[in-house]
């Protein structure tokens, strides 16, 4: 049995993510020790932001760029690619971070807390959520005087499942799928034994509607995407495009734009900000192109940048 470091991995996958894989990256790399950043065809800038923060960054740290270029629309292929992902570590803590995802990296919910979790020896597996930002960065009200209201409405934060996300390595776990209702996702299959434990702080903020609608639709009907709709339809895109007309609507844009726009306005008010969201970087959070807009306190319609590629496009 090879012989592992005693430091964290960082298990990464990625997926036409450009807007956030070197924020994201950025957020993360004083906490682990080593980072697998596997991208799965994407169709954007994603692979050359990882190249950029790697480095710029990353010299000093093992920084594995590979390629997984299955279609993980089809079959257990999600849970293959983090199993492929896996194979590639080489700590002894395996951390895994979703590249869409901003790390606290100071106060009390700071991301460096898990260096202190891996040194307890009671546990092998920690859980722990996020926070889900609906809206975007600017369109929220702050409970908290001391920081500016960025907008004319109460967009903001929910938390997202206490999922595992820190284990202790082991040469017999692996992903697989598993049936949710109508939903197909991966599951962990941790080793007998292993006795887990809950981390109370959320150090991370998933930038769940900060991306194309394009990609929010697209993303809406990923895990719905069962064997029967496989053996129905030729392909994911097709598949995409039947459920999108059974809505009402002739484009994923159109689509995806109605569930933020929906989302926002059903659940906004609820999700004024109470809790401290510390993001070290969060200027560059400025930049984003996909801003929702308001007619006093309803959310009306969602700027979109330029296309710039073919969301559904896999090389």
């Amino acid at each position: 049995m090879k012989i592992r470091m005693l430091g964290i991995s960082a298990l990464v996958r990625c997926k036409d993510e450009e807007d956030f894989v070197y924020l994201s990256l950025l957020s993360i790399k004083d906490v682990v020790d080593e980072i697998i950043f596997i991208d799965n065809a994407s169709c954007d800038n994603s692979v050359n932001q990882a190249k950029k923060f790697r480095d710029s960054h990353f010299k000093s740290k093992r920084f594995v760029l590979d390629f997984y270029e299955k279609d993980t629309f089809v079959g257990d292929n999600l849970a293959e690619m983090n199993n492929y992902a896996l194979s590639k570590t080489e700590g002894e803590w395996i951390f895994k971070w979703d590249v869409d995802t901003i790390a606290q990296t100071k106060g009390d919910h700071s991301l460096h807390k898990i260096r202190e979790a891996i040194k307890r020896k009671d546990a092998d597996i920690f859980r722990f959520g996020y926070w889900n930002l609906w809206g975007d960065p600017f369109h929220f009200i702050s409970n908290n005087k001391d920081e500016p209201e960025y907008g004319p409405t109460g967009c903001g934060f929910e938390m997202q499942g206490l999922e595992q996300r820190l284990f202790r390595f082991d040469e017999s776990f692996r992903y697989s799928m598993t049936q949710y209702g109508e939903h197909f996702w991966e599951r962990p299959n941790f080793p007998s034994g292993f006795k887990q434990e809950y981390l109370e702080f959320v150090p991370g903020v998933h930038m769940q509607t900060v991306k194309p609608s394009e990609v929010i639709a697209r993303r809406y009907f990923l895990t719905r995407y069962g064997p029967k709709e496989r053996e129905t339809y030729k392909t994911f895109l097709d598949f995409v495009m039947s459920e999108v007309r059974k809505e009402g609507f002739i484009t994923p844009l159109e689509f995806g734009k109605f569930l933020l726009i929906n989302k926002v306005n059903k659940q906004g008010k609820k999700f004024e900000r109470e809790y401290p969201i510390l993001l070290e970087s969060s200027d560059l959070l400025k930049n984003s192109p996909y801003l929702f807009l308001f007619e006093e306190n309803t959310c009306i319609d969602r700027t979109e940048p330029i296309k710039r590629f073919n969301y559904f496009e896999l090389k």
